[in-house]
This record gives structure tokens, C-alpha cells and sequence, in this order.
């Protein structure tokens, strides 16, 4: 029986623990910094284990590495690179969830000199989408069309009949790294024309795009430079990528930029302070004036939706913060995880569209659309959990079983075998696209 170590004890573990527990059993080992959240995931799983690492100590994570045949990685950015590297130390295979990273990606060398692949890029979005749109290029190269154009949008947003709250968001994954994401550069190209945001200005330039599910708001989101290749785009391919979400959103968060409310660096004495007090201190205002301050500095009206928002968040109340210190970040999560978490018996959405334009060799265009919905189960998996936990267990499955021959330090869209693998496994789990 193969071992897999699965770092982190989030959100996403528990569909791989699933998977690597019925579909390919497995003997599983959590790897966690957080010792009682991890214990919640091993009830009622005899093959799972729970050891400890840290980011500082890399003889606790060769501990681990050198012990099991796959690590799959559910860690934020800042701190996988020393998992990458006990993985090379320990020539173990690994898989992580994030966007490619440049300094894992400088390991590459090495790892092929150890024989193992790491591999980035496996789940929701970024992940699903490399499947979706796999997919419809090479139906487009069978026809021996050209690509002049491709869009593509990943969401992971609360189902329509569980949108229950006027920011039109709630957590299915880590908040902390939804923060870091938001204010990532946001890169597109117009006929081969690039187009750059940074520090989240895209939120600025949001526009409406009607769909078969609804119209939601559509912002760029990271870099589509990374993807030419792969992908085998020309030069001068119109390429967009990005989110979608429910209407309001993006204004929302330009109203959190403005007032610096996703500042994770600078820290707070929040002590015997109120809410409204805290908010005041944003703008430099006043307690007794706040509302009519945060309207002006805003420059939006005082009965605008934004403010409502902001009330219905709880910035205006006279309630005693929700923590004592941390920065704005912290502060801003502390109200919102009271009230934007997904109870047990509502339901999240997985969506993926992918739009392609080609053009045959006669000159006529030919127009391509791939696209995914999938909701959560209430009370059971959410339908983020599934998307990335399933993902993961698949491709490394596929790994496991010597099918991924490839080595070095990759992402999905790479190897093109294992994205059609994929596709062919996901649909049992119901991650289907349609056209």
C-alpha cells in the first residue's frame, strides 16, 4: 500500500482523505502546524496519521517526506518551497494546488535529477479550467484552426439559492490567501498587446458577463503570460483570464482597498476600541460622523449599496472589536467570518467557462465554449473541496501508478496526457464539461 503525506489541515483535505481512503486506498499522513484541527480530520480513518512539521525545522519535514511515495501540498505560497525542497532532498513527488511558483519552478533542474516531477496547478482554478480548455484546443488543432482568441473564468461562489448576504461571497477556502489573491497583478493581452493591473485595479475595470447560469461581474485575475506555451498560442493571441462573481462584489472590494482594510502587513491595537472607533480611524475621521466621513471619502453617497454593505458588515456598530490586535486584514476577517462562512446545509458553486475563438484554414471562425458547474452537497463536501481534493487524489493517483512520466518542476497544462486522464476520472465525480 502506496503513502501519501497530505501538508496542511484545512478546508481541502478532507475530499483527498476521501479519495485516498475508497477510491485508492492509501496509508495517509497529515502533516499539520495546527494539532487539534488535524485530529478533526482523522475520526473515523483508520489509515490516517498526524504528524507535526514546521515551515523553520527542515529535519521535521524530511521526517515526513522520506517516509511516503506522493506529498500533496494544501500550504499557502510563502511556505512551500521548504516542502519542495525536502521533496528533492527525498526524491518525493509532489503536487500543490497553487499557482506555478517561480522560485519552486528554479528547482526544476534538480528535481529531474532526482527523477520526480512536482507539479503545480492541480485544482479548482487553476486546475479544472487547464482541463476545460485542453480539451477544446485540441479539438480546434484536429481541424488544423488557429487560435486568435481565448477566455477563461473560474468562480467558486455561494450557490444562487444560498447567496443569502449582500456581499455576495463566503469562504470555501483559505481567507488569508483570498486576500493575497485579490491584490495579485492581474496581466491580459489584446492582439498581442498586454494589459497590466496591479494591486488590485482590475477591481476597477469589472464588466458584466451574461452566461447559461446567470450574469455575473468578470475581472481579470493573475497572468495569462505563463499559459502561451502550453497552451501553444501565438504571440499575438487575445487571451483573458478571470474570476466571476455575483453582482456587487468588485466594487465591495475596491471600497476594502480604499479604505485599507486588506492591509496584511501593519499591526493594531484594537484594546478597548469599538467597531465604530476602528473605522473612523481608516480615514483619519470622527465616531460621531463616521457614515457621513466614509460616504465623502469614498466619494460615493451616503445611502450608496457599498454603505449598506459596510453596515450590514458591522463596521459602523458600537460593539467592541472582535479581536484585540493584527492588522486590518485580520480585523476585516475576524467580522467577516461571522458572518460569511457557509452553514451545513448550504451549498457553494464550482463554475469554469472557457471561450475559444479559431480560425480554420478557409478564413471562417469557429467559436468554442467548455463549461462546468458543479454545487456543494449540504452538509457533506463543499463544492471547492471536491474540485481540489479530487483533483489532487486523481493526478496523484496517476503518478503513484508510473502513468506521469514527465519529471522536473511542472504545471497540469504541461503534460497534456494527464489533463485527458483527468478529464476522464473527474466525470465520475461529476466534473463534467458541456459545450
Amino acid at each position: 500500500m502506496k503513502t501519501v503525506a497530505i501538508f496542511g489541515s484545512g478546508m481541502m483535505p478532507p475530499a483527498i482523505i476521501d479519495y485516498y481512503t475508497h477510491k485508492y486506498p492509501c496509508q495517509i499522513i497529515i502533516a499539520t502546524i495546527d494539532y487539534p484541527q488535524a485530529e478533526k480530520l482523522v475520526v473515523g480513518h483508520p489509515h490516517v496519521q498526524i504528524e507535526m512539521w514546521s515551515a523553520d525545522d527542515p529535519h521535521s519535514i524530511d521526517a515526513i517526506t522520506q517516509k511516503v511515495d506522493l506529498v500533496a501540498t494544501m500550504i499557502p505560497e510563502h511556505v512551500l518551497l521548504p516542502v519542495a525542497q525536502s521533496c528533492i532532498r527525498t526524491s518525493t513527488p509532489m503536487i500543490y494546488t497553487a499557482y506555478d511558483e517561480k522560485n519552486i519552478r528554479q528547482l526544476s533542474a534538480q528535481a529531474q535529477d532526482k527523477g520526480i516531477l512536482i507539479l503545480s496547478e492541480v485544482g479548482e482554478d487553476p486546475g479544472l479550467d487547464h482541463l476545460c480548455t485542453m480539451q477544446l484546443l485540441d479539438e480546434i488543432k484536429a481541424e488544423k484552426a488557429t487560435v486568435i482568441k481565448i477566455q477563461q473564468w473560474g468562480a467558486g461562489i455561494p450557490d444562487h439559492v444560498d447567496n443569502n448576504n449582500p456581499m455576495g461571497y463566503k469562504f470555501s477556502w483559505s481567507p488569508p490567501r483570498l486576500y493575497e489573491a485579490l491584490q495579485a497583478t492581474s496581466t491580459y493581452t489584446v492582439k498581442g498587446e498586454t494589459v497590466s493591473f496591479h494591486g488590485g485595479e482590475q477591481y476597477q475595470h469589472f464588466k458584466l458577463l451574461d452566461t447559461v447560469w446567470g450574469t455575473f461581474e468578470s475581472v481579470g485575475h493573475r497572468s495569462v503570460m505563463p499559459y502561451f506555451k502550453p497552451y501553444q498560442l501565438a504571440p499575438d493571441t487575445s487571451f483573458f483570464r478571470g474570476l466571476l462573481r455575483h453582482p456587487g462584489y468588485c466594487n465591495t472590494i475596491n471600497a476594502y482597498l480604499t479604505l485599507g482594510l486588506l492591509d496584511s502587513k501593519s499591526q493594531f491595537d484594537y484594546t478597548h476600541k469599538t467597531c465604530r472607533e476602528i473605522t473612523a480611524e481608516l480615514i483619519s475621521g470622527h465616531p460621531d460622523t463616521v457614515e457621513t466621513d466614509i460616504a465623502r471619502y469614498l466619494n460615493i453617497k451616503s445611502y450608496d449599496d457599498i454603505m449598506q454593505r459596510l453596515k450590514w458588515l458591522g463596521l459602523f456598530e458600537g460593539v467592541a472589536a472582535p479581536l484585540a490586535q493584527g492588522t486590518r486584514a485580520e480585523y476585516l476577517l475576524a467580522l467577516q467570518s461571522k458572518k460569511m462562512m457557509y452553514q451545513a446545509h448550504e451549498s457553494d458553486m464550482t463554475l469554469i467557462l472557457v471561450r475559444i475563438t479559431a480560425k480554420r484554414p478557409d478564413g471562417s471562425l469557429m467559436h468554442k465554449e467548455g463549461r462546468l458547474r458543479v454545487a456543494g452537497i449540504p452538509g457533506g463536501f463543499s463544492a471547492m473541496t471536491r474540485a481540489v481534493g479530487y483533483s489532487v487524489g486523481v493526478a496523484g493517483r496517476h503518478i503513484l501508478e508510473g502513468r506521469v512520466p514527465q519529471t522536473g518542476c511542472l504545471m497540469l497544462p504541461e503534460i497534456s496526457e494527464l489533463c485527458a486522464l483527468m478529464r476522464d476520472e473527474m466525470a465520475g465525480y461529476e466534473f463534467t464539461f458541456t459545450q
